[in-house]
């Protein structure tokens, strides 16, 4: 991606209205890679590091979203997809894809644990306790398939409606509720699982 600033993830939630093109965009049409990097990359690169559960590899995830994005944008129908659930999707299969690859790097080479950093700030205890309490809540998401960990990252993480996460993976919106309240029984019984290994 030479020549384009590399996205920044702010952490912000955002709803579809942030996502949508205003009237006065460019036609989807006429977008050009460029056009669609600037004005999704920072989006994309949230959804990469909410997907993987750390920000350490979304980089590498977010530039590969947008070679996908280069060779497939010519054809490109936005009849059958807004362009950000096709960006979505997209994202969604190249995490999956790397998450499959870490899978088995695990198995081979064992568990890669990122270093942590000391911190001397007087808050650096409840510091420690939330990173452990996400690494926690992320732990169990890994855990779970895929369809699963990813609902519940829209919707509960992401905070999406309901109706947005549906768009985005396109699923029926009738039966998203009943996806959720499943998703979220099989997280609530592995994190009780995961406290009774303690």
């Amino acid at each position: 991606m030479k020549g384009f600033p590399p996205p920044r993830h702010g952490g912000a939630q955002v709803g579809l209205k942030a996502l949508e093109l205003s009237a006065d965009a460019v036609p989807i049409e006429s977008l050009d890679l460029e056009q669609v990097y600037r004005a999704h990359a920072d989006t994309v690169m949230r959804w990469a590091t909410r997907l993987l559960g750390r920000s350490a590899d979304a980089g590498d995830v977010t530039q590969e979203v947008f070679f996908v994005v280069q060779r497939k944008l010519p054809s490109f129908k936005p009849v059958a997809a807004t362009l950000e659930t096709w960006l979505f999707r997209i994202t969604e299969n190249v995490v999956r894809g790397f998450r499959r690859r870490e899978r088995v790097r695990r198995i081979f080479f064992g568990e890669r644990e990122l270093p942590e950093v000391a911190d001397d700030r007087p808050d650096a205890a409840a510091q420690l306790v939330a990173g452990e309490q996400v690494k926690t809540v992320y732990r169990v998401l890994d855990s779970l398939r895929e369809t699963d960990r990813t609902l519940l990252v829209l919707f509960e993480i992401e905070g999406y409606s309901g109706a947005t996460v549906a768009e985005l993976m396109g699923l029926d919106a009738a039966t998203i509720w009943v996806k959720l309240h499943r998703a979220r029984q099989r997280f609530a019984e592995r994190l009780e699982g995961l406290g009774g290994e303690r």
